[in-house]
């Protein structure tokens, strides 16, 4: 066992503040003289491959998850606090893109969700128009629903005044555009959009990608599907 190996791994894990990572952005994610003494190569090697050699290397901080076609190198932690870690970093997920987002199978998800609710660890929060989970609060920190309604407000009120600021009138608004205004961080962008989109406040459109340039492409949204979508379009009346 190469003991840098594993510290690496966990350096990188740490750097980009999560629980875990797939194994594919680990591969690409390590410095080239390591990804090289594995005897791996950046944006080549299979999965299959990097695991057999990862796993030669890392220690009992670490360990290997796999959900269907998916493979992901992840800090050794209890599932049910990876579930819990994901929803404090974003509280407004739907159970449904919680579930994509997270190294395990539909099953498991569903067994540690039922029992998070039943200890009393975790409680819903409904969506009022289609009565759907469109959220969560965990209980031992302290949340409490009309607080998270209340921040929800703001960030959908921040959100249409960019909106309505760079939109100039137009129906399909640039994505880019609204989120070059806000200048909020990646990660808070896309969980208000989300969320709203979710709430059906706006909808999200594709398009033709040729009249974006590069940067504006980069700063517009790939759902979870994988589809990149360019422009929003706010359809409630607030």
């Amino acid at each position: 066992m190469d003991e840098q190996i594993n510290k690496l791994v966990e350096q990188l894990l740490r750097q980009r503040k999560k629980d875990y990572l797939t194994v594919n952005q680990v591969r690409d994610g390590l410095p080239v003289e390591a990804v090289r003494s594995l005897g791996l190569k950046k944006g080549k090697s299979s999965v299959k491959e990097v695991i057999n050699r990862l796993l030669l290397h890392l220690g009992e901080n670490l360990t290997i998850l796999r959900n269907g076609r998916s493979s992901y190198v992840a800090f050794n932690l209890l599932l049910k606090d990876i579930v819990l870690n994901k929803i404090r970093e974003n509280p407004n997920l739907s159970s449904k893109r919680l579930r994509s987002l997270l190294p395990i199978n539909n099953r498991t998800f569903v067994e540690i969700l039922n029992d998070l609710f039943k200890n009393g660890e975790l409680k819903g929060v409904i969506n009022e128009k289609t009565h759907l989970l469109k959220g969560f609060i965990i209980s031992s920190d302290g949340g409490s629903a009309e607080s998270v309604r209340q921040d929800d407000v703001q960030e959908k009120k921040l959100f249409k005044n960019a909106y309505d600021k760079v939109s100039k009138g137009r129906r399909f608004v640039r994505i880019h555009l609204i989120r070059e205004e806000l200048n909020w961080s990646n990660e808070r962008f896309v969980r208000v959009l989300e969320w709203l989109k979710s709430e059906l406040v706006i909808q999200l459109q594709g398009g033709d990608p040729s009249t974006f340039s590069k940067s504006e492409i980069e700063q517009s949204y790939i759902d979870n599907t994988g589809r990149l979508r360019l422009t929003a379009t706010w359809i409630t009346d607030d």
